[in-house]
Parts: C-alpha cells; sequence; structure tokens
C-alpha cells in the first residue's frame, strides 16, 4: 500500500503544506498550536553579530568567517555542517545517507547536551537539571506497535483510524523511570558522572515511573506508542509520550513530497491521540487546547520543512476532493487531526542551518517546560480516579471523590443541553415551552442537593477524624 492523500483524508487525518500566517481565514492557526509555533520560531540571540530581517537570520559574511570562530562556535559548527550538506546533496546519496546526516548534525548534538554525565566536575544543579528534567529519549526506523492491527482493549484506540502503524525515521520521547529496581534504570552512561539513578530520592520523576504507568495502562491509559508493559522493563524500553517526529525523503524522486507528508501526518496523528486519551479527566477547553501539539519534520533532500499537529472539530482543512484528481480543496470538517506548516528551509544554506538548529533547541525547550509537566499532570488525575490507593489518598477520599464526580455527571449534561439549545432563555418565552419555573427550580434542587450532600460528607469525615484522635485518651 502506498501513501495517498485522499486516503488519508478519508481516515480524518489532513496537512496543509502551505505556512499560512493569517489568511485565509479558515487558516487561522488554533490559539494552542499559534503559541507553539511562535516559541518553535523564536529566533532571538542566535549567534554574535547577526541581524534578523523580515526573512529570518542572516549572516554579516563581509567580515570573514574567522572572526566568527573566534567569537561564536555556533556558527564554526554550522559551516561545518553546510560543507557536510552540500558534499551529499552533490554526491546523489540514498535516503539513508540524508537521515544519518540529519541524526549526526541536528538531532544527536541535540541529545548530547541533555544528557547529565558530563564529567564528574559539571555543576550538581546542572546535572540533576538534565537527568529529571532535560533528558529525553531518542530512536530511529522503531515501529509504534500499539498503533498495529492488534486489539486494544480498555482504550480508546480501537475507534481510532490510522492509515498505516507508524515507523518514524526518528522521534524523541519523553523519558520513563524504573526506579524501583535494585539497579535503577535509566543510568548515567559515563562512570564520571554523578550517578542520580543510584540515589536515595526519586519523587522528581512524578508520575513517569515504569510501576505507576504500568498500573494506569489497565486502566486504559496510553502512556507510550510502544507495546513494552507486558515486559520486564529495559533501559532500551523506557520511551513515553513522543514530543518530536521526523520523517526523509531523498530529492528528485517523484511523489516524494506527498509520500513524506502522509507519512508524517500519519505518525503524528498516532502521537496526538495519545495526548488525548491521556486527557481524558481534564478540564475541556476552547478549541481543545487541553490536547497538546505534536511538533513534526520532514525532509526532502536538504530541504527541511517544520509542522504543527493538533486535534479540532468543527474546522476546515484541505484534501483531495477525489480519490483521482490531484487538486486540493477546503471543506468543513468534524472532526480530526490536522498537520500545518509553519517553517521551511534549507540545510544548503547557512542561514538556515542555524535556524533549523534554533527550532530544534526551542521545540525541546517546549517539550521539558511545558509538554512533560502538562502531561504529569494528566498522568495525575488518571491515578486520582483509577487507583483505590493514589498518591497521598485513601480509599475513603477516593470514594467521596468518585461520588462526587457521579452526582457532577449528572447535573452537566441538563445544564449543557440547555445551553447548547438556547442561547438566551426568558422564563415566560413561549418559543421554549420547556424551559418553566418548574424545570429551573428542579435543576436548582439538584444542585443544592448535590452540594448539601458534599458539605453532610465533610463534616461526618472531620468529626470522624477528630474522635478517632481522642480515643487513645479516653483508653488511657
Amino acid at each position: 500500500m502506498t501513501w495517498d492523500r485522499w486516503q488519508l483524508g478519508q481516515k480524518a487525518i489532513f496537512y496543509d503544506e502551505n505556512i499560512r500566517p493569517s489568511h485565509p481565514p479558515a487558516a487561522l492557526y488554533p490559539p494552542q498550536v499559534d503559541a507553539l509555533r511562535r516559541s518553535m520560531l523564536d529566533f532571538s540571540c542566535l549567534i554574535i553579530n547577526h541581524t534578523v530581517g523580515p526573512r529570518g537570520v542572516h549572516v554579516d559574511s563581509t567580515n570573514g568567517e574567522g572572526r566568527f570562530q573566534k567569537t561564536d562556535p555556533a556558527l564554526t559548527a554550522a559551516y561545518k555542517i553546510l560543507h557536510e550538506a552540500s558534499r551529499i546533496y552533490h554526491g546523489g546519496y540514498s535516503e539513508d545517507t540524508w537521515a544519518s546526516f540529519f541524526k549526526d548534525s541536528f538531532f544527536k548534538p541535540l541529545v548530547d547536551r541533555s544528557r547529565p554525565e558530563g564529567g564528574s566536575r559539571r555543576h550538581v544543579r546542572v546535572s540533576r537539571c538534565n537527568y529529571y528534567y532535560d533528558a529525553f529519549t531518542a530512536g530511529a526506523n522503531k515501529s509504534w506497535d500499539l498503533f498495529g492491527k492488534g486489539v486494544d482493549e480498555n482504550s480508546d484506540l480501537n475507534s481510532f483510524e490510522r492509515s498505516k502503524c507508524p515507523k518514524p525515521d526518528y522521534a524523541c520521547y519523553l523519558p520513563m523511570y524504573h526506579m524501583d529496581a535494585r539497579q535503577a534504570i535509566p543510568k548515567v552512561a559515563s562512570p564520571k558522572g554523578r550517578q542520580w539513578n543510584l540515589a536515595q530520592e526519586h519523587s522528581l520523576v512524578g508520575g513517569f515511573s515504569w510501576s505507576n504507568l504500568k498500573e494506569l495502562v489497565a486502566f486504559g491509559l496510553r502512556p507510550s506508542p510502544f507495546r513494552v508493559f507486558h515486559k520486564p522493563p529495559q533501559e532500551a524500553n523506557l520511551n513515553s509520550y513522543p514530543w518530536l517526529l521526523v520523517e526523509h525523503k531523498k530529492e528528485g524522486v517523484s511523489g516524494a513530497e506527498e509520500t513524506v507528508s502522509c507519512q508524517a501526518a500519519n505518525g503524528a496523528a498516532c502521537a496526538v491521540k495519545l495526548s488525548h486519551i491521556s486527557a481524558r479527566y481534564a478540564m475541556v477547553l476552547p478549541s481543545h487546547a487541553h490536547i497538546p501539539p505534536m511538533p513534526t519534520v520532514t525532509t526532502v533532500g536538504s530541504k527541511v520543512k517544520v509542522w504543527v499537529t493538533y486535534y479540532a472539530e468543527d474546522f476546515y482543512a484541505p484534501c483531495l476532493s477525489t480519490n483521482d484528481s490531484s487538486d486540493v480543496t477546503w471543506k468543513k470538517r468534524k472532526q480530526g487531526t490536522v498537520m500545518r506548516a509553519i517553517w521551511e528551509g534549507d540545510v544548503a544554506k547557512l542561514e538556515d542551518i542555524i535556524m533549523f538548529q534554533a527550532i530544534l533547541e526551542n521545540t525541546h525547550t517546549w517539550a521539558m517546560r511545558v509538554f512533560k509537566p502538562l502531561m504529569s499532570s494528566y498522568i495525575e488525575q488518571w491515578r486520582n480516579v483509577h487507583c483505590q490507593v493514589g498518591m497521598f489518598r485513601t480509599s475513603s477520599a477516593l470514594l467521596r471523590q468518585e461520588q462526587t464526580i457521579a452526582r457532577c455527571q449528572s447535573i452537566i449534561p441538563i445544564v449543557q443541553d440547555l445551553l447548547d439549545s438556547h442561547s438566551s432563555v426568558e422564563i415566560d418565552d413561549s418559543k421554549h415551552p420547556k424551559i418553566t419555573p418548574v424545570f429551573l427550580g428542579m435543576l436548582v434542587q439538584q444542585i443544592v442537593t448535590s452540594e448539601r450532600q458534599v458539605l453532610a460528607g465533610q463534616v461526618d469525615r472531620v468529626i470522624k477524624e477528630r474522635l478517632e484522635a481522642l480515643t487513645p485518651s479516653w483508653q488511657m
């Protein structure tokens, strides 16, 4: 089966390859997507003695390469990447060569800078920050077998349509930790580095511990695109939520751009679905901002395109009008996932190399400072709802919470239906005969009864705790 844009659209997965900052109006970015786009495209203070023009970053090359080499090592590295890109571009190399080039020149340095090893002389704060906050995992050509053909019970994946099982050329993931074992993982690779995996206190790993996630998988949480929780944990498998997906293609191949875009859109849609499942108990925000978007990168030879993928409902998206047509039309869709281009460049140009490096750094910052804490909070919500004994919670507290949720769920549909049906309601409005004083009185009574039950339960709990505290003194 070849990749086909029309077939992808039948799965409610769309992509827009054109960068549209403000128009047409249907193509405006949702607020959460625009916030991510602006943070990824922040090109401030990239290198010393540079200017930022309307078309991006411009290096003042009139002063010679040597001047910049002495003042900013980043430019020296960029020149080295430019030389290698030119060699591959004019050499007619294969897709695998391009994939290795991007990995070694852009992605591997990002991984290395976030590792905690760095020698024993690295400041303890920096080392700790790298291990617990900035480190991430990455892998190439690994099938996301969670989205394979097998039935996935107790989750929402059975109703989720995708074109194929994704196998990204490269992807970055949030890490998982297994600190319960005698040999805690992930280990620090360098024997000279601070061995944080041997520390006594591991509360900083939050909800991303292996045992915690494995327990929640039984209730339907899907914190990883891999099927790994049915076997003992290994460091190579400690990959949680993806936060960057990359697909490569060789230049000069017919249909390469459509193929690589379809591959990326399909994989990114699967990644967004994992976040969608995790946000089940989150407060629903306008434009579905509670479901975080997914950064994506595609390359065709030296050409690079950066995308953001997100979930939407009642939105406009482009797709082929028919299976045998090449005309792309915009239509309103009920729901689906759309991948939108936000930047394009060519790593055969020095300025674009510098900008692409900045985009990756900015994306990593977003993933560690925004995406990871958000997913951690969602994991904690799952634990509070499903686990009999959650963090700092008792079974009685869990029971009270479940009762409160049940009461709220009985009221919310009534109120939501009322708001959806009537934007403004008059009690004596003959157009809305169902909205009567009796109906409103019953609704208020239901709300008051629910709150009374909550207050009564809290009073009973406080009295019981006070009596239990006094019991030892009476017995004496």
